[in-house]
């Protein structure tokens, strides 16, 4: 069974609103269509499918768009529709591009930091009523609550909640486990019998991939020797006198016995120790893990971290519609396309990590920052999964803020942030860092206090990061853990 942590917030309050704003959309789709639109990644995908699939379950209709980010061409845009719209993922960030002539037609379902004023929109967000939107609840699970109380029973709204969640790695704490609000959706999985939580290795491809390339295969931490390195996952398997094959089928990690499984565990560490490396409080690589259970075996749906990845990968390749069609439950020849791009997404993300590790000059390291200067160098599209690869390895310090930078187009950088748990502890907020950095520099920027990003003009990007080198270096020298980045002309 799944565990809530601590619902610290006001949960009564949080349901109340879900419900209010549901009513709301409820009596827009009574008049006619709406417009879902939401962020292109993942959790994005995931909280315009909780929506859709509580809508069709009651017959209505919708159009969907999916968007990188929301600008006032893209709100004028929606107005020019006059239709009601629901946005997704994404809006807290922009409350200031709504503007009266909407008002009544727009609902925002994010889990955002707000900026602006909501006096002209429905809005849930968790972090209203005392929650961490980083941690506690994502985005498809605030649209969840919205959905579950226009249609109960869906069983694939928690699915698509839950691999919402563990794409926005809000399971990133000592048990790898999705806590707060979050967890009440897991739980209401698990009563539909749709959701199985068990403890496990967290290793991508649990499922699917054969035990080598699993062992070897997961970026999002890594274990010197064995990340990235096939032979030598074989050769630990092999030592440690686990078969790579079953009635000549090969192997995954779910098809292990309890006692493989602790002598893999045990193998892992020694070859950690081995490396050098020192042995972490919370084991990186068990934690809990999501199955879905009405979902095939050997499928990169029945895994919530796969599921996840693979709506990612096709998310940023723009393939919208094999995303949105996974999340409305269609699998077949959409799952044998599925796993083409998501295979060619897979390597672009590694020939990106292979390009910024081999570049002379594209790692720059300051007291309080570590920058990847990719402008030129990659892609906008890999930038998210690349800095939070990079965030895993052993090569960075979590005393320094991450960043990675990239052209979004001629006249702009788009940036991708992480901030370790420790900067967390000690007063570092990537979000607000953002936020501040980029407004100074003529941008846009947020997000949560571990992860975050920004728009910048690309004439401005040195003036952003001296602004980032100055607020991180200085709440680490004056604040011993309670300091707090307020934007400009907040209280």
């Amino acid at each position: 069974m799944s565990s809530t942590g601590n619902l610290e917030g006001d949960t009564e309050g949080f349901l109340h609103q879900a419900n209010a704003v549901a009513e709301a959309i409820v009596g827009w789709c009574d008049e006619g269509d709406i417009s879902i639109v939401s962020h292109w990644d993942a959790d994005g995908i995931c909280a315009a499918g909780a929506m859709a699939l509580a809508l069709s379950s009651k017959g209505s209709s919708f159009k969907i768009k999916f968007l990188d980010s929301l600008t006032a061409t893209v709100i004028q845009t929606l107005e020019q529709s006059e239709l009601p719209v629901v946005l997704t993922d994404m809006g807290a960030g922009q409350l200031d591009l709504f503007s009266e002539r909407l008002r009544g037609k727009v609902a925002i379902i994010d889990h955002h930091r707000k900026q602006g004023d909501t006096r002209y929109v429905q809005y849930l967000n968790s972090m209203e009523f005392g929650f961490d939107g980083g941690k506690d609840l994502s985005g498809s699970g605030t649209a969840f609550f919205v959905g579950d109380s226009i249609s109960k029973g869906v069983e694939l709204m928690p699915v698509v909640a839950v691999t919402g969640a563990l794409a926005d790695m809000q399971d990133k704490n000592e048990l790898r486990e999705l806590r707060s609000l979050n967890s009440l959706i897991v739980s209401r999985g698990e009563e539909m019998g749709a959701v199985e939580v068990q403890e496990d290795f967290v290793f991508f491809g649990r499922e699917t991939r054969p035990l080598a390339r699993a062992l070897s295969g997961t970026y999002s931490f890594q274990i010197p020797g064995i990340t990235g390195d096939e032979m030598a996952a074989y050769k630990l398997l092999d030592s440690l006198d686990i078969p790579l094959k079953e009635d000549d089928r090969l192997r995954s990690l779910s098809d292990l016995t309890n006692d493989e499984k602790q002598r893999l565990a045990a193998g892992l560490f020694q070859v950690m120790v081995s490396k050098g490396v020192k042995l972490p409080a919370d084991v990186p690589f068990i934690g809990k893990v999501y199955t879905f259970t009405k979902e095939d075996k050997w499928s990169p749906t029945r895994d919530g971290r796969e599921f996840s990845f693979v709506l990612n990968s096709l998310g940023r390749s723009e393939r919208f519609d094999l995303a949105f069609a996974l999340v409305m439950g269609y699998r077949g020849h959409v799952l044998e396309e599925t796993e083409e791009v998501s295979q060619s997404y897979s390597s672009l993300i590694q020939e990106a990590i292979r390009t910024v590790l081999s570049t002379p000059g594209a790692i720059a390291e300051s007291d309080s920052t570590i920058v990847v200067r990719g402008e030129g160098l990659l892609r906008s599209n890999t930038l998210s999964p690349l800095i939070t690869i990079l965030s895993t390895g052993i090569l960075y310090s979590d005393d320094k803020l991450l960043l990675a930078l990239c052209l979004q187009d001629e006249d702009n950088v788009k940036v991708s942030c992480r901030a370790s748990s420790v900067l967390v502890e000690k007063g570092v907020n990537a979000g607000q860092v953002m936020e501040v950095a980029a407004k100074v520099a003529g941008g846009q920027g947020g997000g949560h206090n571990v992860a975050a990003g920004a728009t910048i003009p690309r004439k401005k990007t040195d003036k952003f990061l001296e602004k980032v080198e100055e607020i991180v270096g200085e709440t680490l020298g004056k604040n011993k853990g309670s300091a707090e980045v307020r934007p400009e002309g907040s209280s």
